[in-house]
């Protein structure tokens, strides 16, 4: 995976999955949520604004059979790049309980209210993500959260309590088309659709910015998801939005 890439709608320097991976099967998705594996979960702090406030946690859960997956975050490209993983970005650096919301919103595209996060299964092939399936409701319960860098030296695991719906009618957004206003505005006219059969369908966003091929994807009568993972620290996860932020990364890793 590559520099540049966005999670959650932040556009972040760094590694946001893996730098490095494992061979993984195409698979199907439902049977890949059904083999994740709590035992392979990473986590680290990142940053959208300086901390305390501009902290937040992300964290993975790794399909089975990975070894070592924090390798997949530390920027060695030794395989293709094929792998799974449950990505889990909450809103705030702290332990206690989190809503899943499916949509994103604010300019760092994560949820204004800071009891939200946002878990989505993504399939990465040859460090791109080539689909991602987003959690439509439930909740994620973090515990042992570190509040500061004398935390985290600390070196203790987080843990991770994950019950999540999965759409019943996923969609994979391929694109959308807009154009000009006036006052030199852009406006989103319609997206396009992939759906899981290979057909396609189009939308029409209500708000800017808005996912409406997530909006379309049906209730949340899909997958569920029951997991418990114990999440150990990943420094080469920490991602920020902006060059300023990159020094509490740098922190997080001489302090682990």
């Amino acid at each position: 995976m590559k520099n540049g890439w966005t999670a959650a709608g932040m556009v972040i320097y760094g590694c946001l999955a893996g730098c490095g991976g494992a061979e993984t099967p195409q698979g199907d998705w439902k049977q890949v949520l059904a083999s994740l594996d709590g035992e392979s979960a990473t986590f680290s702090l990142s940053y959208r604004a300086d901390p305390p406030d501009g902290a937040i946690v992300r964290a993975a859960v790794h399909q089975g059979g990975i070894d070592a997956p924090c390798s997949l975050y530390s920027g060695s490209e030794t395989n293709k790049g094929d792998f799974w993983y449950l990505s889990v970005t909450a809103n705030s650096a702290r332990s206690g309980a989190f809503n899943i919301v499916p949509q994103m919103s604010g300019g760092d595209g994560l949820p204004e209210h800071r009891d939200s996060a946002l878990v989505r299964l993504i399939d990465v092939r040859g460090w791109e993500k080539r689909r991602v399936y987003t959690a439509l409701s439930g909740t994620v319960t973090l515990a042992d959260v570190p509040l500061d860098l004398e935390e985290w030296a600390e070196g203790r695991p987080m843990v991770m309590d994950i019950s999540a719906s999965f759409p019943d009618q996923p969609m994979q957004s391929l694109g959308c088309s807009g154009g000009g206003s006036g006052d030199g505005s852009m406006s989103v006219h319609q997206c396009e659709c992939g759906r899981e059969d290979g057909t396609t369908v189009t939308c029409t966003p209500d708000v800017p910015g808005q996912d409406c091929c997530l909006r379309d994807a049906g209730s949340g009568a899909g997958p569920q998801v029951r997991l418990n993972a114990v999440a150990q620290q990943c420094p080469d996860m920490c991602s920020f939005t902006d060059p300023g932020l990159a020094r509490y990364c740098r922190a997080l890793k001489d302090g682990n």
